[in-house]
């Protein structure tokens, strides 16, 4: 992907590519190439009952597409809001009735964009999306160049003090019932 990002680059700069990267794309793109990588930085952790150590890389922290910073993120949005935001009913509309299923449905709902697994470079160079469920007309994957990826990326990548998750009806900010019930 390095590769590619640098030939991105080269080629909105020489004119062959019409697009405009926004600067926080771009950081968000090469934070990601950093992203896990033991000689950008690590932190030792070591357990005090055993003294095992491990070395564990320094994440981007991005908030664009980075399937283990995104992931990590998941996790502590779902459990934030099962924990201190959401209240203890049942969720009928979504069936969710106990701590775990509303958690699982939020996990749901705040996955990545692009699970890591299912991405895969072919012989011919391109990059193919394994899709979960087949489209209605048979499709199961997407294959598109690595430059079309990369801008694709980019585009995904929200703006800074952007708000990604937005809360509507009861739990929304300006809600009459919710100032309500508290």
């Amino acid at each position: 992907m390095r590769d590619n990002v640098e030939t991105l680059y080269g080629a909105i700069d020489d004119g062959a590519i019409a697009i405009r990267i926004p600067e926080r794309a771009k950081k968000e793109l090469e934070a990601y190439l950093d992203c896990g990588l033991l000689c950008r930085g690590f932190a030792r952790l070591r357990c005090e009952s055993c003294d095992e150590s491990r070395l564990v890389a320094f994440s981007c922290k991005g908030r664009g597409f980075c399937p283990s910073c995104l992931g990590r993120r998941m996790c502590a949005t779902a459990a934030n809001l099962i924990e201190d935001v959401l209240p203890e009913v049942a969720l009928r509309q979504w069936g969710a009735h106990h701590a775990a299923s509303r958690e699982a449905l939020l996990r749901y709902v705040l996955r990545p964009p692009i699970a890591q697994e299912r991405v895969e470079l072919q012989q011919d160079g391109l990059v193919r999306l394994s899709l979960k469920r087949a489209f209605a007309d048979g499709t199961v994957a997407v294959d598109m160049a690595p430059l079309s990826l990369l801008c694709r990326l980019a585009a995904s990548v929200p703006p800074p003090r952007f708000h990604t998750v937005k809360y509507a009806g009861v739990l929304a900010s300006a809600s009459r019932p919710r100032w309500r019930a508290s």
